[in-house]
């Protein structure tokens, strides 16, 4: 290739931002002899010529507005595309509203999601997607939506007449069983996540698409239950095993792939920490502020890599439109020039 030089004096150009990565170049740029193009590196300058495109101007992989009303509110420039993100919140609060919401949003946009259920039976979760008049069935028939059914012991021979489930729960159950992925042990960490790794292969997720986890409080139980003799050697084991199962996601699927992850928790489950995770969502029960009426609040404790408002933001279930704010919020100093996935 003509090698690059550093422009400088007169012939210095005025381009701020890197033909090949699209970022700023802190430095005199360098330039090619024989075209019209600026780059901050010599890696970025070799990279331009042996590929057939950039990376300037498409970044939006990068970042993605969840479309749920409340908590954009609280996330003017989205979620980087890249992180684990911690889901808490106690009993009352809507959390598994704001988790099923995230899933629709992504299938709405025509992104693939994948369920990682360790609590209900996989036609439990599509109908809870039904309740609020979210059709995922073509989604299902698509191949956008997978569900991994980790509950300890699974459900086999869903005969209505044997187990007492409704024809409609049997219609569910029958009618979704190419999505689902059974996995026998939820205790056994890794094989949940060469699950997941394989399931998110097959549906093509990279740069594109949501995975939802609910809940890592039952892989601490159940790690932690059957493991060691003793109740703090139990405890231990499913923290550890929590860690494990965070850091994997985050190295295996988040980061590498662009796909971002949020991760169910109960409200105070010891067995987590924040520092495990690239951003915080809480919600909670406000029972101050009227003596006959709880208030649920949520608010984004942390979110690396994109500023964020971390007051409180009051909201309410709106039906098929999600989670509303119910108080004015402003934009967090959003200034319009982000690229979305959404933006196209």
């Amino acid at each position: 290739m003509t090698s690059p030089h550093e422009a400088t004096g007169e012939s210095a150009r005025p381009a701020a931002r890197c033909s090949f990565c699209g970022y700023a170049i802190p430095r005199t740029p360098l330039v090619l002899d024989d075209a019209n193009e600026t780059f901050c590196s010599e890696a970025c300058a070799d990279a331009f010529e042996e590929r057939d495109g950039s990376f300037a101007g498409h970044h939006g992989y990068k970042r993605l507005r969840t479309g749920v009303e409340a908590l954009d509110a609280t996330l003017p420039r989205g979620v980087p595309a890249n992180a684990a993100i911690l889901l808490s919140g106690e009993a009352g609060t809507r959390r598994t509203e704001l988790y099923t919401e995230l899933v629709w949003r992504a299938l709405a946009r025509g992104e693939p999601a994948v369920v990682v259920s360790f609590d209900d039976p996989p036609a439990a979760v599509v109908e809870r997607f039904l309740d609020f008049d979210w059709n995922v069935l073509p989604a299902i028939e698509r191949d956008d939506l997978r569900l991994l059914d980790c509950r300890a012991g699974g459900v086999d021979g869903r005969n209505p007449s044997e187990s007492g489930e409704s024809d409609w729960f049997a219609f569910l159950s029958d009618t979704i069983e190419d999505a689902v992925v059974d996995v026998d042990d939820p205790g056994d960490v890794e094989a949940v996540l060469d699950t997941v790794e394989d399931v998110v292969d097959e549906v093509g997720m990279s740069e594109t698409g949501l995975i939802v986890v609910d809940s890592l409080s039952t892989v601490a139980e159940a790690v932690g239950g059957n493991a060691g003799p003793t109740a703090t050697q139990g405890e231990n084991d499913g923290r550890r095993a929590v860690r494990e199962f965070v850091a994997t996601l985050k190295a295996g699927v988040c980061t590498p792939r662009f796909v971002p992850a949020f991760v169910v928790v109960d409200a105070g489950e010891s067995a987590l920490r924040a520092a495990h995770f690239d951003g915080v969502i809480d919600m909670w029960l406000d029972g101050n502020r009227m003596a006959d009426e709880r208030i649920p609040r949520l608010s984004v404790r942390k979110m690396v890599g994109t500023p964020h408002d971390p007051g409180w933001v009051t909201y309410e279930s709106a039906g098929g439109s999600g989670l509303v704010p119910t108080e004015s919020v402003g934009n967090g100093g959003r200034t319009g020039e982000e690229p979305f996935r959404s933006d196209g």
